[in-house]
């Protein structure tokens, strides 16, 4: 049924990883994160963040096709990372969606003319979808 959103994504990343690889195309993840959330920055040491960032992309990625791919899934995943990131007093909903766009921002950032109607709204749907999941996970937590 969302073959063509799941597909639409996975090409858009793999057009930003061949425009411009990992490093580059991740290397923006965390400035909505830090400008929206500055707490936030404490938990991370700034020599690892680098590195940190393509494995934090890939998980999120990962997470935002799943509500299509495997919504159940999904549902458990972020049920997880929320409760996970509890240790780190992270129980704002908006910090969930803030990294879920930051993702589509380097995607589409890494696109460039490459990024087109199709992927845009590929994208917002797979938001969208991430973010009534995350709302859901919440609930059922019970955070």
């Amino acid at each position: 049924m969302y073959t063509h959103h799941i597909d639409t994504l996975r090409k858009s990343i793999a057009i930003g990883l061949r425009n411009q690889g990992i490093e580059k195309l991740t290397a923006p993840l965390f400035n909505a994160l830090f400008e929206r959330f500055p707490e936030t920055q404490n938990a991370f040491d700034a020599k690892s963040l680098e590195s940190f960032a393509p494995q934090k992309f890939k998980l999120v990625s990962e997470l935002i096709i799943d509500t299509f791919a495997h919504p159940a899934y999904a549902e458990i995943s972020i049920i997880n990372e929320i409760v996970r990131h509890q240790m780190y007093d992270l129980k704002d909903k908006e910090y969930y969606f803030t990294l879920a766009e930051s993702v589509e921002f380097c995607v589409k950032k890494a696109c460039a003319d490459d990024w087109d109607e199709d992927m845009q709204e590929c994208w917002q749907d797979a938001i969208t979808a991430f973010r009534g999941l995350v709302i859901n996970a919440i609930r059922e937590a019970d955070l």
